[in-house]
């Protein structure tokens, strides 16, 4: 799958950490992609620079991945009303329906269904731009090593996620255009 893309007066936010070390309050305003996986995936997001301008000769690209927090800027009350009404639907279907298997106990169909909702990715209603990550919060970042190219690689699983994926400019205010291209390879077994 390939995006193309821009970094103009509005979106380029620059590095997520600038060269002193400190947090780039204008980060947020880079474009973001959302990623959730269904399945184990091996990943590769290739970052490509299409413009060249006068000003932007010498700034180097790059991809910040970072893991989607859904409850930012979330009502603590709509989130507790949301996992209520989850546990009474849960509560329901388990009354109405029988047992697949009839030599398992309740107690192993409860458990399988605890399994099966903790493996899942979970349903995304609306998603929210990323403004920002912490200090102690992990992501990934490429080296920012050259103008041209820029990639990552990593290997996740559903549960992990869902994820942002940020095309950056090494310096904000820059503008140029760009392709993402992301190639995904499922893990069946392992």
């Amino acid at each position: 799958m390939t995006i193309d893309g821009a970094w103009n007066d509005l979106t380029a936010g620059g590095r997520i950490r600038r060269k002193d070390g400190k947090d780039n309050p204008h980060w947020c305003k880079n474009p973001q992609y959302f990623l959730n996986l269904p399945f184990p995936t091996h990943f590769k997001v290739i970052l490509r620079r299409m413009t060249y301008q006068k000003k932007t000769r010498g700034v180097k690209i790059g991809l910040c991945i970072c893991r989607y927090d859904p409850h930012q800027g979330q009502d603590p009350n709509q989130d507790a009303k949301k996992k209520e009404n989850e546990k009474l639907a849960k509560t329901k279907s388990r009354t109405r329906s029988p047992s697949p298997n009839k030599n398992t106990s309740p107690h192993i169909d409860k458990l399988i269904d605890q399994t099966k909702t903790f493996l899942e990715p979970p349903v995304m209603e609306y998603i929210e731009r990323r403004l920002n990550i912490g200090t102690n919060e992990a992501y990934i970042e490429s080296s920012f090593g050259a103008e041209e190219v820029s990639a990552l690689y990593f290997k996740k699983n559903p549960t992990e996620g869902p994820f942002i994926i940020v095309p950056c400019l090494e310096e904000e205010d820059r503008t140029a255009t760009f392709k993402l291209t992301s190639l995904e390879i499922l893990i069946i077994f392992g």
